[in-house]
């Protein structure tokens, strides 16, 4: 976590004091790897050092952490570019990201490592050809879909098909390197539970990306208003991520409740998607129709992602140590409503055991 919150920090350090393109791809590059090794472990520590009846809230208070922001941080970081320079937006993160630090990273020191007759996957690991080691096969995913994307940007189809195959040729292999055993075929169980978060987003972001567009395009409305459309989005998303946590807590089935909730966020894009391509409805229809998706996506999105991540190896092995090894405490008072302080004895070798790439919000 703390090497993830340093190369995130010094990313957006370079990106801010960069005199050239390619030095400010390069801080670009070093946000990328830092923010996705923060958010995998946000995930993993969730699963493995909070009792189960907690990660419901917890998923919900993660999802407002980056959602709730979502409508002001577009208006901040324009004030920022317009009244002092584009640089200030990338000086603004390392003192956030420093206060964030020393909030998290000294609860963590408190964390015991798991039993040591507890199987490790470092073992599996040693075992598999370099190729298929999780750092290799990310790497190889990350340089796939590059080159993917990059063929399909070409308008020659000689150079086209050859460039999307050899894509393909190195993705497909790493994905499912790179992923839980039977997430490629679905298989019951953790790999349905990553299909199905990569359905969700791959739904929710997709037509996220063409709400504004098309509002603006197609019906004449002002980048603002356009824009506000993506801001009920984010709020109804925390809303619904809350809703299913409460709804956790009191016991409901977290497969029905994903199922409701992807039919709710489809019944959201169909409204803006109506609203958008015909004249049948008036423009502020398809900021509903977000805001009816939104409240779809938190919902699904909490109860697939803590039906998932609860059957990850190793997270019922640290339940039950910390069950069997830890003293009783009172969590915090301000955190008693969202939180639990996590046991002492929770596993800190998450980043070996859970999640690899899929921890990541997509």
């Amino acid at each position: 976590m703390a090497l993830g919150m340093l190369v995130f920090a010094v990313g957006c350090a370079v990106a801010g004091a960069a005199g050239s393109w390619p030095l400010f791809l390069l801080g670009r590059f070093g946000q990328g790897l830092g923010v996705g090794a923060v958010m995998a472990m946000a995930y993993t520590l969730i699963g493995l050092a909070y009792p189960e009846r907690l990660r419901a809230r917890m998923y919900a208070l993660l999802s407002s952490a980056w959602t709730l922001p979502s409508p002001a941080g577009p208006a901040v970081a324009g004030t920022a570019a317009d009244h002092v320079s584009w640089r200030a937006v990338f000086a603004l993160m390392p003192p956030i990201t420093a206060v964030a630090a020393v909030l998290t990273l000294p609860p963590m020191r408190a964390l015991r490592p798991a039993p040591a007759d507890a199987p490790a996957d470092t073992a599996d690991t040693a075992v598999l050809p370099w190729w298929r080691r999780p750092l290799v096969s990310a790497v190889l995913l990350t340089a796939g879909t590059g080159v993917l994307l990059q063929a399909l940007l070409l308008e020659n189809p000689a150079a086209l098909v050859p460039l999307a195959l050899v894509g393909l040729v190195v993705t497909v292999p790493a994905l499912r390197w790179a992923t839980p055993e039977g997430t490629l075929t679905a298989r019951r169980g953790l790999g349905a539970g990553v299909v199905v978060r990569a359905l969700l987003c791959g739904v929710c972001f997709g037509s996220e990306a063409f709400l504004p567009l098309g509002l603006r395009e197609l019906r004449g409305v002002a980048a603002a208003a356009a824009g506000l459309g993506l801001s009920a989005g984010a709020v109804t998303w925390v809303v619904g991520s809350a809703l299913q946590a409460r709804r956790d807590d009191a016991g409901g089935g977290r497969v029905a409740a994903t199922v409701a909730g992807f039919a709710v966020l489809l019944a959201g894009v169909a409204l803006v998607a109506v609203t958008v391509l015909t004249d049948l409805l008036p423009p502020w229809a398809a900021p509903a129709g977000w805001a009816v998706g939104g409240l779809g996506m938190g919902v699904a999105f909490n109860a697939s992602t803590t039906a998932t991540l609860g059957q990850v190896p190793g997270t019922g092995r640290a339940r039950r140590a910390r069950r069997s090894s830890s003293p009783r405490r009172s969590p915090p008072r301000w955190s008693r409503a969202w939180a639990a302080r996590p046991s002492p004895s929770a596993a800190t070798t998450a980043g070996r055991r859970g999640p690899r790439c899929w921890g990541c919000s997509s």
